[in-house]
């Protein structure tokens, strides 16, 4: 498990620095074996050096590409897959470990259109209005999935919000709470930056 400070939502891709010795000794073992591992988000305590409180939420990760450097440094890019749920932390040994179970998304409600079509139009009307004032590495017209389920995870990584609202977009219990609750983080987002 690679505990962060920020969330990684699936279909998102992530680059790492890994420097800390517990670290680049699980990324080698991901390399020899499997190239996946956990991210999970920190809830209280630092990235390094260990003694945080991390969620009971994760994501799994997949190694897309790893250079080393010299001094065993890594530099990663991983791409977001899966959901999943923390049953149980592991000792640190000598990196972080739990037992997880994949955590799929159901199906969206007979709303689920509804809830998409307001979300994502108040997502465009806010990344507007951020291009407006100057912003301009935003894109209004952003491809977005017209899956539900995935195009609410690329409404969380087309626009910036603040890693706690990350977390509960992400960990939302169905596609219909995540898009309603983007719909209001937009809406919200969207009134604070025109006042």
């Amino acid at each position: 498990m690679f505990p962060l400070g920020s969330v990684l939502v699936p279909n998102q891709v992530m680059a790492l620095h890994v420097f800390e010795p517990r670290y680049r000794v699980m990324i080698q073992e991901c390399l020899t074996s499997t190239p996946e591992f956990g991210v999970v988000l920190i809830e209280r305590g630092h990235e390094v050096g260990g003694g945080d409180v991390r969620s009971t939420h994760a994501t799994r990760a997949r190694i897309i590409d790893a250079e080393q450097f010299s001094d065993g440094r890594y530099h990663l890019h991983v791409g977001g897959l899966q959901r999943m749920m923390v049953s149980r932390w592991l000792p640190d040994d000598p990196y972080p470990a739990a037992e997880c179970v994949d955590w799929f998304d159901v199906d969206a409600g007979p709303d689920g259109v509804a809830l998409f079509t307001a979300a994502i139009t108040a997502m465009r009307q806010y990344l507007r209005v951020l291009v407006d004032a100057g912003h301009t590495q935003f894109d209004p017209e952003i491809a977005i999935s017209t899956d539900l389920i995935l195009g609410g995870y690329d409404m969380i990584n087309a626009v910036p919000l603040g890693e706690l609202d990350r977390y509960k977009a992400t960990y939302a219990s169905t596609p219909d709470e995540r898009l309603t609750l983007l719909a209001e983080l937009f809406r919200d987002a969207l009134d604070a930056t025109r006042f």
